[in-house]
């Protein structure tokens, strides 16, 4: 199997900071970005819904913004999906969620279809708590393709969003940046076994 991986690296303060995380094998390819997102997605505070509440959060967020790019081969269909968002952190044991809408089209290049939207909230509730960050997290990129987004990859950017945002360190490999992805590495891991 082949990977590979690229650092996109900016000078801040005197310090090198990672921006962009690339990720590639020969069947996916993973962006990732850490306390940014990517600014070509990025959808107006205006075009945010009131918050939900999800009770269950204990987790310490260590980034305050984070984004999850995946495109995957399956078969003879590529699955792709982005989501980010910005958190602040807060109130002990609770996490608020805006999303994005889009009533009149005028955000449709990023707010996708209503169902992907849909996975957000039920996967964060389904989460463990103390994968939850408390606070405030406001969805702020959602990208989508007209054939290969599914619920399903909503699901896993989901939680793969709120692990980046409580994570202590970057990943550095391809292998790394599959233990922010755990349906997709259990998954690789028992058809490993099989062969």
């Amino acid at each position: 199997m082949t990977r590979s991986a690229r650092h996109g690296r900016r000078l801040q303060r005197g310090r090198d900071v990672l921006t962009v995380l690339e990720f590639e094998c020969e069947s996916a390819k993973l962006r990732l970005w850490l306390d940014e997102l990517p600014k070509e997605y990025v959808v107006p505070n205006r075009a945010l819904l009131p918050e939900v509440w999800v009770e269950a959060a204990s987790a310490c967020a260590t980034h305050t913004a984070a984004a999850v790019e995946l495109r995957r081969h399956v078969g003879g269909m590529i699955q792709y999906g982005l989501l980010g968002g910005v958190l602040k952190p807060g109130r002990k044991h609770s996490l608020s969620v805006r999303l994005p809408r889009d009533e009149d089209g005028t955000y449709s290049q990023f707010c996708g279809f209503v169902e992907y939207l849909a996975a957000i909230i039920p996967t964060i509730e389904q989460m463990r708590t103390d994968q939850v960050p408390a606070g405030s997290l406001a969805v702020k990129c959602i990208a989508h393709d007209a054939v290969g987004s599914s619920i399903s990859v909503f699901r896993e950017l989901t939680q793969s969003l709120l692990l980046l945002l409580t994570t202590t360190s970057a990943p550095r490999s391809f292998d790394d940046a599959l233990n922010y992805f755990p349906a997709w590495r259990q998954h690789r891991n028992q058809r490993s076994a099989k062969s």
